[in-house]
């Protein structure tokens, strides 16, 4: 993969520069599909009680990577 546009025109910049590099984790959360079929045919409160668990769940994992998969680096990058 050489990290160009999509439109082959030019390079892609994975580092804009000290200044302006942020790490950041990049996350999805999808419910199994039965979740949604429960949601699309589910009472009022059946869809409000998905939602909530979902959003239980959802900070459930923010809350782990809060305190196991913070990380830090010290020094010059490597080269």
């Amino acid at each position: 993969m050489d990290s160009r546009s999509p439109d082959g025109s030019g390079e892609f910049d994975h580092n804009g520069g000290p200044e302006n590099h942020i790490a950041h984790w990049d996350t999805t959360f999808s419910a199994p599909k039965f979740t949604g079929v429960r949601y699309g045919f589910g009472s009022e409160r059946i869809q409000n009680k998905v939602i909530e668990a979902h959003n239980f769940a959802v900070n459930a994992v923010l809350d782990f990577m809060k305190t196991h998969t913070a990380q830090t680096r010290r020094g010059q990058p490597a080269e």
